[in-house]
């Protein structure tokens, strides 16, 4: 009986012994976790505090310099104001992705990048759309007259089109491009589309040649089965909207024969695959030439 009242006692003992140490492990835990806690908290918001004192609300820190490289075409001004930041503003509040964004929407800046130069700097470098033509929505009334391309929209080598905010002096010998519906070309119509294709593809090609050099101011798509060019020396240039090379080959050729005969053209149709029938300018003999067997014809000139 004694032994078993002593193994009962030793029984309760060890429960009791086990319980304290089960309940000493759950404080321990728990007290030091919430000490882990604390200094994660107190080390956050002194960290935090540390930081504000002496980078976010410092005036050290403050925007005082922008610089633009834009080929001088914005301002440190419209900079700012197209980001909506001020001088002053914390350099390292500043959202630099956000502010991109806005620039983004400028439609002549084509990319840009916006990096911290501590301690007060802001720098920004825009990259612009390089254009290849204007287009023009309204048609000039008189022939042989180029229309003013201000207040027009810019195109671009791959048919994007946008409105400049600045008009650089190099933008105003780009050639312009009439006849075509801006609002359907915007809404996406396929024929539209279509024949700025052409053109583009036209320009493209012209840039190319060199020997002689064509050079071509106005390009008018308002017929919509041809395009009507208008070169350098006002002569006006006729393109069938296929093959160009062909036709730019019998330019060419045309070309190097008035350069030898002292003519100038005053009209061209490439339309036409065979004689093709030349006109000029000035007032020597109206007799026909012909050159390689026929195949372009000169016809008297014109007065």
């Amino acid at each position: 009986m004694t032994h078993r009242r002593s193994a009962l006692l030793r029984v309760r003992v060890c429960r009791n012994t086990s319980r304290r140490r089960w309940t000493a492990r759950v404080f321990n835990t728990i007290w030091q976790s919430t000490f882990l806690a604390s200094l994660l908290i107190g080390g956050w918001v002194g960290a935090g505090e540390l930081l504000a004192k002496f980078f976010y609300t410092n005036p050290h820190y403050g925007i005082c310099h922008v610089r633009v490289n834009s080929e001088s075409v914005f301002s440190d001004a419209e900079i700012l104001a197209s980001t909506g930041l001020q001088f002053g503003d914390n350099i390292f509040s500043v959202d630099l992705e956000n502010a991109r964004k806005k620039l983004l929407t400028i439609g002549q800046i084509q990319s840009v990048s916006l990096r911290r130069v501590l301690p007060n700097t802001l720098r920004v470098l825009i990259q612009l759309r390089e254009p290849v033509a204007w287009l023009v929505s309204k048609e000039e009334d008189r022939k042989g007259v180029v229309p003013s391309p201000v207040g027009s929209l810019l195109l671009e080598a791959e048919g994007t089109f946008y409105e400049p905010t600045h008009i650089l002096p190099r933008y105003l010998s780009l050639p312009i491009i009439q006849g075509i519906n801006q609002k359907l070309l915007a809404s996406g119509d396929l024929l539209a589309a279509e024949d700025l294709r052409h053109a583009l593809e036209l320009l493209r090609l012209v840039a190319s040649r060199c020997d002689p050099p064509i050079s071509l101011r106005l390009l008018d798509l308002s017929k919509g089965y041809c395009i009507q060019a208008l070169g350098e020396s006002n002569e006006v240039i006729t393109f069938s909207t296929h093959n160009f090379e062909a036709q730019l080959d019998r330019l060419q050729e045309l070309m190097k024969v008035c350069e030898c005969s002292g003519r100038r053209i005053a009209s061209v149709n490439l339309f036409v695959h065979r004689n093709t029938p030349v006109r000029f300018f000035g007032s020597l003999d109206g007799q026909p030439l012909q050159q390689n067997g026929g195949n372009i014809i000169y016809f008297p000139p014109s007065h």
